[in-house]
C-alpha cells in the first residue's frame, strides 16, 4: 500500500510514544484526569512545563526557552494557569 506525499509529510509532523506505565498508576491518572476534565496532551505538556520550571532553578542558561515555552502556553491555552508544579505522590 502506497501512502501519498502528502500523508507522510502530515505523519512526520506528529511523533506517537508507545509507553507504558503500571496499570494501578495509569488508573490514578485516568481518574484524575477524568475528574477534572483535563486530556493526556494537557498532562504530558503541564509536566513538561513543570519539569522546565524544575531544571531551571538550577541552570539559569534555560531562562531564555522557559519563556519561550510560556508564551507558547499562554497562547494555546489563554484561560489556563500553568504557573504551579504538583509535588504529591501517587498512592499505591
Amino acid at each position: 500500500m502506497k501512502i501519498s506525499i502528502r500523508k507522510k509529510e502530515k505523519l512526520k509532523a506528529w511523533l506517537v510514544w508507545g509507553t507504558s506505565l503500571p496499570r494501578k498508576y495509569a488508573e490514578q491518572i485516568n481518574e484524575f484526569l477524568a475528574k477534572y476534565g483535563f486530556t493526556k496532551v494537557q498532562l504530558i505538556e503541564a509536566g513538561y512545563k513543570a519539569l522546565i520550571d524544575e531544571a531551571a532553578e538550577n541552570d539559569l542558561s534555560l531562562a531564555v526557552i522557559v519563556d519561550k515555552y510560556d508564551d507558547f502556553f499562554k497562547r494555546r491555552y489563554p484561560n489556563i494557569s500553568f504557573s504551579f508544579a504538583w509535588r504529591g505522590k501517587i498512592k499505591g
